[in-house]
């Protein structure tokens, strides 16, 4: 049992290293909390953070791009 647990939780720390999954997973916990009741700010910082999550890395990107 202690296998599969130190697997999962691999398995999610691994996925959260990376900025589409963790927007995403940020998104569709603010679009839940949107629609399940949750105190308004809760979803509105979720949704905010994974967009986040999405523009930090194009952003870089296109400095990149820009400066050579």
């Amino acid at each position: 049992m202690d296998v599969l647990i130190d697997l999962c939780l691999r398995a999610a720390v691994m996925a959260l290293a990376y900025p589409f999954t963790r927007g995403l997973l940020l998104v569709l916990t603010g679009l839940y909390a949107q629609g399940s009741g949750w105190p308004p700010a809760v979803g509105v910082l979720c949704l905010g953070a994974g967009v986040v999550c999405w523009l930090l890395p194009l952003w870089g990107l296109w400095r990149r791009s820009a400066e050579g």
